[in-house]
């Protein structure tokens, strides 16, 4: 093991001497211009750290009431889907995936809470699209 050998800097072009002494440089020095600054305010960050938990909150609630065995009850016309038989050679299937998703999708607890809420978005975006285009004048539609 000795000691690591350090060479002569002199033996190199002055160039690389002048880079290497001012160390290396970035990455993309550009990017680093344009990072956006902290958060302006401590309100600022606990608004973030709320977004945050909320998120993984969102997340972990369903996922355990799957877990649990809660199941929607049947709301519409059909039987709920049943989940994609698994095997190896499946995790390389693009359409596992999605036969997977549309599994959990059917299958989560809270589906009938978000079919409503859903309806009611879109029931009241519609009434506010159809009273915006009532009050319109008829000469600025494109159709």
């Amino acid at each position: 093991m000795g000691r690591p050998v350090v060479r002569d800097l002199s033996a190199l072009p002055a160039s690389a001497r002048s880079q290497s002494a001012a160390g290396p440089e970035p990455f993309a020095p550009e990017v680093a211009v344009q990072l956006p600054a902290a958060s302006p305010s401590r309100a600022w960050r606990i608004v973030d750290k709320l977004v945050v938990i909320g998120f993984v909150v969102g997340l972990t609630i369903p996922a355990l009431m799957f877990a649990a065995g809660l199941r929607p009850p049947e709301i519409e016309n059909r039987p709920l889907l049943t989940a994609p038989p698994f095997s190896i050679d499946r995790l390389l299937d693009p359409g596992w995936y999605s036969a997977l998703d549309k599994y959990l999708t059917d299958n989560l607890a809270v589906r009938p809470l978000a079919v409503r809420l859903r309806a009611r978005v879109t029931t009241g975006l519609c009434l506010e699209i159809s009273a915006s285009s009532s009050t319109a004048d008829s000469s600025n539609l494109a159709f």
